[in-house]
């Protein structure tokens, strides 16, 4: 029992590619996303040699980049299916569509897979739980504009830690107690690399 204990637990090494410009084309005065998914594996693998985009799981953001930023809109995951292809399905195109329709920008995904180059497929678990740490995160960045509905009711609003406005529902009214804002400061350093 004591060995098992002392066993240490390795983290999953991830790395976050991208971003990946989806080209677009005008119809009726809309824009839709036009690429491919064989364009989509060519860029990535252009920009990335080393992996194989034609079969890497794990989770995509949908973005819309304007000016020097970018806005998260989607968060999805590739388990059954790779990135590529999963991120490119129709109902996800009308996702985007609709976003396209409504904002301006450009549309982009960001990757978020295995760090090796021959580690194409991420463990079931990894996926879902990374896919909940991006829908909270993207929540947290747009929390009018996020799609995704969910995982989102289970990540937020459950909970409210008063004085801590990134913990649980969001803000509460009125300044932060004495020990809130020490609290905050005890986390500051974590939340900077998060």
């Amino acid at each position: 029992m004591r060995e098992q204990a002392k066993r240490e637990v390795k983290p999953v090494e991830l790395e976050v590619f991208g971003p990946f410009e989806l080209s677009v084309k005008k119809i009726g005065g809309t824009r839709v996303v036009e690429m491919t998914r064989k364009e989509l594996i060519e860029l990535a693998h252009r920009r990335y040699p080393r992996h194989n985009f034609a079969a890497k799981s794990g989770c995509y953001v949908f973005a819309l980049r304007s000016g020097r930023g970018s806005m998260p809109y989607y968060v999805g995951k590739a388990q059954a299916q790779e990135l590529c292809r999963e991120a490119l399905t129709s109902d996800k195109l009308n996702k985007y569509h609709l976003q396209l329709a409504k904002k301006s920008g450009t549309p982009i995904l960001f990757f978020v897979a295995s760090a090796r180059p021959g580690d194409n497929k991420l463990p079931a678990s990894v996926v879902n739980e990374l896919e909940r740490e991006l829908i909270d995160a993207c929540c947290l960045a747009n929390p009018e504009g996020i799609l995704n509905i969910h995982h989102l009711a289970s990540a937020r609003g459950r909970f409210r830690v008063a004085g801590v406005p990134w913990m649980g529902a969001g803000r509460t009214r009125g300044k932060p107690s004495t020990t809130a804002q020490e609290f905050n400061r005890l986390w500051s350093r974590f939340r900077a690399f998060r």
